[in-house]
């Protein structure tokens, strides 16, 4: 039987049939701004619920600069360990990132991962090197009773996919925020929607969702596309 793990959204479970299936390294994709960061907030708050060890690994922001973000969406993240590694440290070596990941993991006993965001890897190696990398950084991840989210800029030409392609194959699930405007003289919505999961039957249309002062509140009812 499959061991879920909750999203901290509790229509985003409904959409996965249950929730993540624990063990998943999952990318979530979406342009800047979309919700991703607030998306994972909701992730490492619900494990925080339920007595667990949490991390986020930051390649941009401060500690700090996170701790207010989710915040101001009425998201405590206080007890969460956080830990920002600059991007001169991941061009140097990328091992010295995988063992701290990993010895974090292991010593604190943590169970839920974020790494914002996985798009340094394009800016610092070139594509032998990105795929390598990007596949140690998995198998870093995956350590019993971890879950993770890497979170990811989309491409120019297609907002549910990465710009390098290559955590589309590697990942278990794939989750993508998006925009969608029908005309020139509407308002663009925010959608989001299940790409892939494995081991699990998820819904395949998109829903809309909303960024208020709680969060994320996305709409399960009636038909968007």
């Amino acid at each position: 039987m499959i061991e879920f793990v909750s999203t901290g959204l509790p229509e985003l479970d409904t959409m996965l049939g249950g929730g993540i299936p624990r063990g998943a390294v999952v990318t979530i994709i979406g342009m800047y701004g979309v919700g991703k960061t607030i998306l994972s907030f909701h992730f490492l708050k619900a494990g925080l619920d339920r007595g667990e060890k949490v991390m986020l690994m930051s390649f941009e922001e401060s500690p700090e600069d996170l701790l207010e973000e989710a915040r101001l969406v009425g998201i405590d993240l206080s007890e969460a360990t956080i830990v920002h590694i600059d991007a001169l440290e991941v061009a140097e070596s990328m091992m010295k990132v995988e063992d701290e990941l990993s010895a974090y993991i292991s010593s604190a006993g943590t169970s839920r991962v974020v790494i914002d965001s996985i798009n340094i890897l394009d800016s610092v190696f070139d594509e032998k090197e990105r795929w390598r990398m990007m596949v140690s950084l998995k198998e870093a991840l995956k350590m019993p009773g971890v879950t993770a989210y890497l979170m990811s800029a989309c491409s120019e030409s297609n907002e549910c996919h990465t710009p390098s392609g290559i955590l589309e194959y590697i990942s278990d699930g794939i989750i993508c925020l998006r925009t969608y405007r029908a005309s020139s003289t509407e308002s663009s919505v925010r959608l989001i929607e299940v790409m892939k999961m494995r081991k699990v039957s998820h819904w395949i249309k998109p829903r809309m969702f909303s960024i208020t002062k709680n969060g994320i509140s996305i709409i399960l009812e009636g038909e968007f596309i």
